[in-house]
């Protein structure tokens, strides 16, 4: 089953920080292959222009470890 346009943004739109650019990354790739047209892919970068202008230095919270031993 071929993915649609629709397919793509929405998983645009799942992504935050450096997996968000991985995915404008692999829509180049994906055009590059065939399965997607210039014209569809700048349809997608257009729409998702704001997002990904939020989204792309996202970072997550880095999570601390309790520290074994004695108290």
């Amino acid at each position: 089953m071929a993915r649609t346009k629709q397919d793509y943004i929405d998983a645009f739109y799942r992504r935050k920080g450096q997996a968000l650019k991985t995915e404008k990354s692999l829509l180049k790739i994906r055009m590059k292959r065939g399965d997607l047209t210039l014209h569809e892919y700048n349809e997608i970068i257009e729409e998702t222009k704001e997002y990904y202008k939020e989204w792309k230095d996202y970072k997550e919270p880095k999570k601390t470890r309790r520290k074994q031993g004695l108290f």
